[in-house]
């Protein structure tokens, strides 16, 4: 039996499809990336990069990659936020 948390998160829009206001499903790219629970840094990051060059950045990282890539989009936001 799944614990709460587990069938709550899977109810949830990750970040990016949240912020373009669609449906999340299991075969979305961006969610293990971008959970809902990154929303606001991820609403920051877009203001900088736009949602479309994230998933550009995404898609161009080698799978192995997409964690780091994620990680750095984040992380330069945070930069420029200073």
């Amino acid at each position: 039996m799944e614990n709460r948390d587990q069938v709550a998160a899977q109810n949830h829009a990750c970040a990016s499809c949240k912020h373009q206001r669609r449906k999340c499903d299991e075969t979305c790219e961006m969610a293990p990336y971008f959970p809902a629970s990154r929303y606001s840094e991820f609403q920051n990051a877009q203001k900088i990069f736009g949602v479309s060059n994230i998933q550009k950045i995404m898609a161009m990282a080698a799978p192995d990659q997409r964690q780091a890539a994620a990680e750095s989009i984040l992380a330069e936001r945070e930069c420029k936020e200073k």
